[in-house]
């Protein structure tokens, strides 16, 4: 009796942390509004090719043209949130800005859950709402229109859906729904951004290593989520409208990879820890190590040259752009 109590117990005492953690979140994400000077800036970074598509379906309506013959890097799946809340909310840029909040906010709640699936509660939550705020471009990019905070939100949720589904120590597995549900948010996810192709390599790899071939349902899923893609595909002859086809590329470049690996450890390092020091099974470790081993192999046999540069012209007028960008290429540049 006591036993089944626990539970009960537990979740009663991480409600109100768990409340606290968004909360915290939520006063980040409108201090940053409100106490800089965002408000009065002009469009940031990648805001007006993000915009412009945007504000094409607010002022000119729901189109073919509009809606589906955009022109911009990313899909549908960013563009059409923006421009149905945008017409409810307003369409001028700090209005759109305040969707983009909206998602930042949003994306700590499967965070948390993912927390505490991993067994983490109590004051341990307002530290990882904490870890949420400080990741790289989290914070920042979430006052702007950019596609960071609904990808970002949508990975989680899409983390979150795959941990409910495959089960463990902490959930029961779910073999139906969960790759079913798991199929779907990461076909929206593929519609934001083709970036989201890596989940679903990552999730049939540990499936695999759970489950071995009974993960069959996990493969199916992501090849069902990436089917949806085709349409658009062969619509446009690519993965982005023609216009902006220059920016997109096929194939594996290994010191894209390299630079990939490279920026990718601000994201994933604290969550290493319990692999590498928490109380788990020895393969954790080995994993860990195994891709530490695989990245330190890249970078010596394929260094990225960080001084790269494309020439780009996504709205007909050409310039210059570096290859490599991102907090560790401006970092390691300075």
């Amino acid at each position: 009796m006591n036993a089944a109590a626990e539970p009960s117990h537990a979740a009663k005492l991480t409600l109100p942390w768990f409340i606290a953690s968004i909360a915290l979140v939520v006063i980040v994400a409108f201090g940053l509004r409100m106490g800089t000077h965002i408000l009065h800036k002009s469009n940031q970074y990648d805001e007006r090719f993000t915009t412009a598509p945007i504000y094409d379906i607010i002022s000119q309506g729901w189109s073919v043209r509009t809606a589906i013959d955009f022109k911009e890097t990313r899909g549908a799946a960013l563009i059409w949130p923006y421009a149905a809340i945008g017409q409810v909310i307003g369409g001028d840029l700090n209005s759109l800005r305040l969707i983009s909040v909206g998602f930042f906010i949003a994306g700590v709640v499967p965070v948390l859950l993912i927390a505490q699936l991993c067994g983490l509660g109590g004051v341990r939550l307002l530290l990882v709402a904490a870890f949420y705020c400080l990741l790289p471009y989290n914070a920042v990019l979430g006052q702007l229109v950019m596609s960071e905070p609904t990808f970002v939100f949508g990975s989680a949720l899409l983390v979150l859906v795959f941990l409910w589904g495959i089960g463990g120590v902490m959930a029961r597995e779910h073999r139906v729904a969960g790759p079913i549900v798991f199929a779907i948010v990461l076909s929206i996810l593929l519609h934001n951004r083709l970036h989201a192709t890596a989940f679903a390599g990552a999730a049939c790899l540990v499936a695999f290593e759970r489950h071995r071939w009974r993960s069959w349902p996990w493969w199916l899923a992501c090849l069902l989520a990436g089917l949806s893609r085709l349409p658009l595909w062969i619509r446009w002859g690519g993965p982005v409208h023609p216009d902006y086809s220059m920016m997109h590329s096929m194939g594996a470049r290994l010191d894209s990879l390299t630079y990939i690996a490279a920026a990718f450890v601000p994201f994933t390092i604290l969550f290493l820890w319990p692999g590498l020091f928490g109380d788990t099974h020895r393969r954790s470790r080995m994993f860990v190590g195994a891709g530490a081993l695989i990245g330190l192999g890249l970078a010596v046999i394929a260094p990225p040259s960080l001084n790269e540069r494309i020439t780009v012209a996504p709205d007909g007028v050409p310039f210059e752009a570096e290859l490599f960008q991102g907090v560790i290429a401006t970092f390691v540049r300075k």
